[in-house]
């Protein structure tokens, strides 16, 4: 499990509302948090107009408001859940019918085993989402590393789809998992669906969705020890995506601790960015373009062979332009020197 090495000030930077050529602002949420921060999630959880933060912890997960409705604050810090150790992802969560996205995350027991839990967001039936949120554990067995939201079986309810993790204990290392939602509170576990033919590997820190040549985004991508793959749906071909194998096809180079993340750069379809997790994958920051027949190995680009420990990669349209946004985390840089010289980075690509 990539990690932080230092506790910091919790900080977002914001971009959306800014005019295009102007500098990234940022806005210090707290300048003191509760614990070292590990999970971060920007969303619309308490108004339809002004964001609010989610900060999971190794102490606990809070919620931050603005109190003026103005991203410069201040923010108010409020509990959705006392106690855990919240680590690495976490995401908004929409049931259908609900108007504010309640929030899966995963956490640590006492044991240092891992779980999957949702949080339900008050504000949808009038409560006050500055307490504790309710909680329901979806998997207790596991939590994800990486973590994607989507309607992977197309029955109308949402589904997550998660990496494996170690936690924080190699001997406690979980593989991917699915969970199919059934109904509000009913959920279906598939374990270590994405594998390759005739290999024991299974995908490891990272998990992304793509569309496949203007499909449906409910394919999936990881890595593994022989590289990256996206793993086509079984939905897309007449099968059961909870029972039906998921078809992997290579993609390019990586490995399990590369990350991964997915968008649209050119008019050939929907791109897999892949980023380096340490010294081993030597080409960086790496984008692949799909082949026409995207069975067969991707088109590589590359990006910049220095960024090293990039923890997430965040794609998106600015000003129609698509741009990627890579983030690298502390053992990239300072004491820990995998690219000695050179502070650690938060970069957009257009």
């Amino acid at each position: 499990m990539k990690k932080s090495a230092f506790k910091l000030a919790f900080i977002v930077a914001l971009t959306p509302m800014l005019a295009y050529g102007q500098s990234v602002q940022n806005f210090i949420i707290d300048p003191t948090p509760p614990g070292e921060s590990l999970e971060k999630t920007v969303d619309f959880f308490t108004s339809t107009t002004t964001p609010s933060v989610v900060n999971g912890t190794d102490n606990g997960i809070y919620l931050y408001v603005s109190s003026s409705g103005d991203l410069s604050g201040p923010w108010v810090m409020s509990t959705i859940d006392p106690a855990g150790y919240f680590y690495e992802r976490s995401s908004a969560f929409t049931f259908p019918g609900d108007s504010y996205p309640s929030l899966v995350a995963s956490r640590l027991t006492p044991e240092n085993l891992g779980q999957l839990v949702l949080y339900f967001n008050p504000m949808n039936w009038g409560g006050d989402p500055t307490q504790p949120w309710p909680a329901e554990i979806i998997n207790p067995n596991a939590g994800c590393n990486d973590l994607h939201v989507a309607d992977l079986d197309q029955d109308g309810l949402p589904d997550i789809v998660c990496s494996a993790t170690s936690a924080l204990d190699a001997a406690v290392k979980t593989q991917s998992f699915i969970a199919f939602q059934n109904d509000y509170n009913d959920w279906q576990i598939v374990n270590d669906p994405f594998r390759i033919p005739g290999s024991s590997d299974s995908i490891g820190d990272a998990v992304a969705l793509i569309s496949i040549h203007g499909g449906p985004r409910i394919n999936v991508v990881g890595a593994t020890d022989t590289g990256t793959y996206w793993f086509r749906n079984p939905k897309l071909h007449g099968g059961n995506p909870r029972r039906h194998p998921w078809q992997g096809s290579f993609v390019g180079d990586g490995n399990p601790g590369v990350t991964i993340g997915t968008g649209v750069f050119n008019g050939s379809g929907e791109s897999i960015v892949v980023a380096s997790y340490e010294e081993p994958w030597a080409p960086g920051l790496v984008w692949y373009e799909p082949h026409p027949d995207a069975r067969k190995p991707w088109i590589a680009h590359s990006v910049d062979s220095t960024y090293r420990e990039v923890h997430q990669i965040n794609t998106g349209s600015f000003y129609g332009i698509p741009y990627f946004i890579v983030g690298e985390i502390t053992q990239a840089c300072g004491p820990l020197g995998d690219h000695p010289g050179i502070p650690c980075r938060v970069t957009m690509f257009l």
